[in-house]
């Protein structure tokens, strides 16, 4: 006597393709799908909302993701573009009136280094110092001014108006390194580091070539120079590069970790079930959807 084999149980299939919830608007995919039994019509129960959504009569969501997701390339294609020329006219800018404003502190810097070697010098409370007085030459080209020329840089004023301004700067500039980091974030840190400093290159580049500019103006003048004129030759072109090397280092930092920043956001604010929605910050860069 022999004995059958139990016949084996189909296992439940679930839904693969990407479909929503009518209602609201939930993922469907990996429900299970189940048959009415007065009907006989296939459909699938919502896991947020228990609404049931049949499958012959409700259409497939796939053209139309398909096509917002077409949408969202083309619109993050020419948002990435658009941010790249803010980065570059926001460092450029940021370096070229940093460079100039650091220079007018450095010329009064150097009306005080001379102002101290001058018996008799003028009470600054009642006067003040302009940097467009006419410069003592004679005094510029002694041992005493070689040695201001030298020092005035960074004196206490001068480096405290650096700190301030590429502060301020840097703060203008987050969020369109933060955007530019996001956008690359299928690229490795590295990548996206060097990505992020072109935009800053272009500006450093125009702005420097502006300095240049005021430099040889300044240095062509005939006759009466200032204060002013002397500090745009000396320091103009090299306050213009200090503030561009922190704009190209502060950006790719930005840039590198946008993502994880990101990532790391979306984790706090959405639950579990709905980091879906955004999973694209962690598949990007190779990594799943936190469960937890």
């Amino acid at each position: 006597m022999t004995s059958e084999a139990p016949t084996p149980i189909p296992s439940r299939e679930t839904l693969a393709g990407d479909r929503l919830c009518m209602r609201c608007l939930h993922p469907l995919v990996g429900r299970a799908i189940e048959r009415d039994p007065q009907t006989g019509l296939l459909f699938v129960r919502c896991g947020e909302c228990a609404t049931a959504s049949a499958l012959f009569e409700y259409p497939t969501a796939a053209p139309w993701i398909n096509r917002l997701k077409a949408v969202a390339a083309s619109i993050l294609t020419v948002l990435t573009l658009a941010v790249f020329a803010a980065i570059a006219g926001v460092t450029g800018g940021a370096s070229a009136i940093i460079g100039e404003y650091l220079t007018d502190q450095t010329a009064t810097a150097l009306m005080r280094l001379h102002e101290s070697t001058q018996v008799g010098s003028v009470d600054e409370s009642i006067v003040g110092f302009n940097p467009w007085f006419p410069a003592d030459q004679e005094y510029l080209a002694s041992p005493l001014g070689a040695a201001a020329l030298k020092s005035a840089p960074f004196s206490f004023e001068v480096v405290l108006a650096y700190i301030m301004t590429v502060g301020l700067a840097s703060v203008i500039v987050t969020p369109f390194a933060l955007v530019v980091g996001i956008a690359f974030s299928r690229h490795a840190p590295s990548r996206r580091a060097f990505l992020s400093v072109v935009p800053v290159l272009v500006g450093t580049v125009l702005a420097f070539m502006v300095s240049l500019l005021n430099s040889a103006a300044a240095a062509s003048k005939i006759g009466m120079q200032t204060w002013l004129d002397f500090a745009t030759v000396h320091y103009t072109g090299k306050f213009v590069v200090a503030a561009a090397l922190w704009m190209l280092v502060y950006v790719s930092m930005v840039a590198m970790v946008a993502p994880s920043c990101a990532a790391l956001l979306a984790r706090v604010v959405l639950p579990a079930r709905d980091r879906r929605l955004v999973a694209w910050l962690w598949e990007w860069r190779g990594k799943p959807v936190p469960k937890n």
